[in-house]
């Protein structure tokens, strides 16, 4: 129960949202889906003419290596550490 509660206070946060995003991600790349996730991600910054996409308001950090979604470069760095790059 107090999981739940922490789950649902979370999403009120900005950081805990970018993090929980980000893994979600990276847990698809691990399950062999970063193809996937690339080409959404792709058509998602072509369709909205952004490159970078950070989400509705989130301010990109390249610094700290944060983003809220995985942009294809970041997708592309993952799936070569996994030896997944296609």
């Amino acid at each position: 129960m107090q999981k739940g509660l922490g789950d649902l206070l979370g999403h009120l946060s900005s950081r805990y949202m970018d993090r929980l995003e980000f893994h979600t991600d990276w847990i698809a790349i691990q399950h062999g889906l970063g193809p996937y996730l690339k080409a959404w991600s792709t058509c998602v910054r072509e369709r909205m003419h952004r490159k970078n996409w950070q989400g509705s308001d989130y301010v990109y950090r390249k610094d700290n290596g944060v983003e809220r979604y995985m942009n294809p470069d970041t997708i592309d760095h993952f799936m070569s550490q996994l030896g997944d790059a296609r």
